[in-house]
């Protein structure tokens, strides 16, 4: 990886050194199945009850709070489909990811009422449409930020206006990078994924807070208090608290550091290229998140000529950067079709630096400039 510039990390993140040593002595040492009932298990089991607590603690739940997961797909999947009972309705923003607009799709064959909430130019929900609607709701699905703007969504005066219905956040794009208390943003079910912060593949939890009628998805043996069958993953989970509690630990130092980068980045390709755009709201945004469309362009090239330089970057979500369909947020904020083909996501972390910063900036500008050529 010496000759890539990693600026993906929407997509996935490199999972973090602290997270790998503390994954490895439940790889070799400590391997036992947690559901048995020897001692060499219950030492696993503490470990995974020690994980829960720090969790619950990173977002101002209770340990009884979270279910241990494969990750966002999953926990989406499972929340939407708690909805049940024909004639019930769901309020969900149009530019949720895939995971839970194809979830609410799934609903509907179900007898789910399905109202999308519009955003405006920016990215952002609707409130006047969530307060018209919600009264008829008997859940409301936003997520905390978007993948592919990352602009950050109005969670905690969406919760003011739910009345009676359950609040879900995926938190996908968002947990390890913003501040997050379920209790005091009044979220009633959270999704999370630990690749997205540094922890292992596969993995994730699904916060679900006391009282609500939870039906699992998975049955099966007796795992997660019957919340949630399978062979717990202890080895996982120790990697993703860890890779937790150190971003939560730096975060706000990363932010900071981020969002100097990114500004460095969007004025330095404003001021060198003709014909840019930034998309999304800038306000209140994920700090390393820059969507940009450049005009004249095919961005399907345009990845590819930064590819061939050793630079990764992506179209839109990970799950949908391979396909030729338009980006269904873009297309959700109105944007025109052309801004549309011609934008990619720059996602940053702390490894990147002010040097490769500049020489993407640098890099971008040529390849936008061939391709107009090629085109004209």
């Amino acid at each position: 990886m010496d000759d890539y510039i990693y600026m993906d990390n929407a997509a996935t993140t490199k999972m973090c050194d602290g997270a790998i040593k503390e994954m490895m002595p439940y790889m070799k040492e400590y391997y036992a199945n947690i559901s048995s009932s020897y001692s060499f298990a219950k030492k696993c089991e503490r470990k995974i009850e020690e994980c829960r607590q720090q969790l619950a603690d990173t977002i101002g739940a209770k340990s009884s709070e979270i279910i241990f997961n494969s990750g966002g797909t999953e926990g989406d999947n499972q929340a939407i489909g708690l909805i049940r009972g024909e004639g019930k309705r769901i309020l969900v923003s149009i530019i949720e990811h895939k995971a839970v607009l194809k979830s609410c799709n799934k609903a509907k064959e179900r007898g789910i009422n399905i109202d999308y909430i519009p955003v405006d130019e920016e990215g952002y929900v609707d409130m006047d449409y969530i307060k018209g609607h919600a009264p008829d709701a008997n859940m409301i699905s936003v997520m905390l930020a978007n993948n592919e703007v990352g602009v950050i969504e109005p969670v905690k005066e969406i919760s003011a206006v739910k009345g009676g219905a359950i609040l879900h956040c995926d938190a996908v794009a968002a947990y390890g990078h913003i501040p997050i208390n379920v209790r005091e943003m009044g979220i009633d079910i959270m999704n999370v994924s630990a690749h997205k912060f540094g922890g292992p593949k596969g993995t994730g939890f699904m916060y679900v807070k006391e009282g609500i009628d939870f039906a699992p998805m998975l049955v099966g043996g007796g795992q997660e208090r019957l919340r949630r069958a399978g062979t717990v993953n202890t080895m996982s989970i120790a990697g993703m608290c860890r890779a937790a509690t150190e971003s939560i630990k730096n975060m706000q130092t990363r932010m900071e550091y981020e969002r100097a980068l990114r500004d460095i980045f969007i004025r330095k390709i404003i001021q060198d290229t003709d014909g840019v755009m930034i998309n999304g709201g800038l306000k209140k945004r994920l700090s390393g998140n820059i969507n940009v469309s450049f005009s004249g362009i095919d961005s399907v090239a345009l990845i590819a000529f930064l590819d061939d330089h050793g630079i990764c970057v992506s179209r839109a979500s990970a799950c949908d950067s391979n396909k030729e369909s338009a980006s269904h947020v873009l297309s959700a904020m109105k944007l025109s079709e052309e801004r549309i083909r011609g934008s990619i996501r720059i996602t940053l972390n702390y490894e990147n630096t002010i040097t490769q910063v500049m020489y993407v900036a640098t890099t971008i500008k040529e390849g936008v400039e061939r391709l107009r050529k090629m085109q004209s």
